[in-house]
This record gives C-alpha cells, structure tokens and sequence, in this order.
C-alpha cells in the first residue's frame, strides 16, 4: 500500500480528531487540536492514503527541544509502517532545527514504548501521575 507524508491543512482536523479518538483514552479536544494547528502547523504532518488521512503527528516546540505531542495511525492501518514513515519525516523536517525530540508515552502502552526504542529513542524518567486518570508516563528523548 502507498501512502505519503504532507503538512497538515486545517480541513484535516474532524479526520485527525476522530483518529485521536479511537487511539487514546484521554484524547485531546477539537479546540486543542485547532490550537496545535494554529501554533505548530509546521511540526504537524498527516499520513494519507488517496484522500484518506491514515495518521498523524504533530510537535510542539520547546526551548531547544521539540516535543512529540501526539502520534497515532488508524486502528485498521496499524502495523503497516505508517507510523514509523511519519516519524521519519517529521525528524527529517526539524532536524535542521532542533537536536533534541522528547515523548511521553503511557507505562501501559508496551507497544508504542517497543515502537520509541526500536526509532532510537533513550529513556530518560518516570512522570508520575501524568495522565489525568493517574496513569504515570515513561519520558524519552532522542538526539538528532
């Protein structure tokens, strides 16, 4: 299957929120994804298939970091190497820029935190109580 990487357009927001939706079980809100647009529309790429949006990823810049606020592919194109295609490109596209990426991944989510180690992420600590359920996080970051 082809798939390809682009910058995110606004139209995009309803496709991304829903896939947000069936990832997470603390998804962000369509205000909080207009505000990620509006502020960081140059670090939000989607994946798309035709003209299906399959995934996403969008980074909020930080002082000298950038940090990976959201990735997530839909539940039936998982396991197809989208993720780590949109990964690649959203590194290519800051690496000029930025040197370090930071994530936050939920301690229960063992797929996503194989999926961060195998990219070359490095742990770094435990966020205790990060989510709003009380669920802690694994912190990582990577050096470009």
């Amino acid at each position: 299957m082809d798939y390809r990487v682009r910058d995110v357009e606004q139209g995009d927001l309803d496709e991304i929120q829903a896939i947000e939706e069936e990832s997470f079980l603390c998804p962000f809100s369509k205000k909080q994804f207009l505000q990620l647009y509006l502020n960081y529309g140059k670090t939000f790429f989607v994946a798309e298939k035709g003209k299906e949006i399959v995934g996403y990823i969008i980074g909020v810049k930080g002082f000298r970091k950038i940090i990976i606020a959201s990735i997530a592919v839909k539940e039936n194109y998982r396991r197809k190497g989208i993720a780590t295609k949109l990964a690649n490109h959203f590194i290519e596209k800051i690496r000029d820029k930025i040197k370090v990426v930071e994530l936050q991944v939920r301690v229960s989510n063992k797929k996503a935190i194989l999926f961060y180690e195998g990219m070359g992420f490095i742990y770094k600590s435990i966020l205790n109580s990060y989510y709003p359920d009380g669920e802690d996080a694994v912190l990582y970051y990577k050096y470009l």
